[in-house]
């Protein structure tokens, strides 16, 4: 926590989020830096809740104890060190491209289909105002998803796991995410405003 800010950060070292919120209250100047089960945030994101309600946390040097109406979540903390995901998050990216949420999402499932463990990428090829999302798989076949997107810029093709995105997709909670990139052989970032990103690897070309 800095100031009135609360910051999240999850990684599996092929993808990272980082989340952004504000805080309502506090009664302490920072709460201390702590590595929480994802099984327990998870629990707590299941709960029947509306958009307005308050969480409480309290964060003791071994455990997490967070509230919300009726409902108590406590989980011990892990231990160790969590890596420096900002060294991680890229600041060189020269190409950007907004694009729609929901056809994003239903352009990269419809590619998916056509994936397997032998080819697990969808190629995106961004050109002049198109994006073509393409997959095979051996045995079974090619599929190839085109949609105007408001890109401008040299072509580009760049591979990644379908399933990395979305996922990110799928809670950006927005009509329009912004996925920014540079090079096919460099990590690829959709951005929600100013609260949310996720960064993702890419994968090898020759199997997308």
């Amino acid at each position: 926590m800095s100031g009135k800010e609360l910051g999240l950060a999850a990684t599996d070292g092929r993808r990272l989020s980082v989340a952004k919120g504000k805080v309502a209250s506090s009664n302490a100047r920072s709460i201390p830096k702590a590595i929480v089960p994802g099984k327990a945030l998870s629990l707590l994101s299941s709960l029947p809740t509306n958009p307005d309600d308050i969480v409480a946390v309290k964060v003791t040097p071994n455990q997490i104890i967070t509230r919300i109406g009726r409902a108590v979540i406590g989980s011990s903390l892990v231990e160790g060190h969590f890596p420096k995901y900002q060294d991680v998050i890229p600041t060189d990216c020269d190409r950007s491209v907004e694009i729609e949420t929901a056809d994003f999402l239903s352009a990269l499932k419809r590619a998916a289909l056509l994936t397997n463990e032998e080819s697990k990428g969808v190629r995106l090829s961004f050109a002049d105002g198109a994006l073509t999302l393409s997959s095979r798989a051996p045995e079974q076949g090619e599929a190839t998803i085109s949609m105007p997107v408001r890109y401008r810029g040299e072509a580009i093709d760049i591979g990644f796991n379908p399933v990395f995105l979305t996922d990110v997709l799928r809670v950006a909670n927005a009509d329009t995410v912004t996925f920014a990139f540079r090079e096919p052989n460099r990590p690829g970032m959709v951005r929600v405003g100013d609260e949310f990103l996720h960064v993702v690897m890419p994968v090898n070309l020759s199997s997308a």
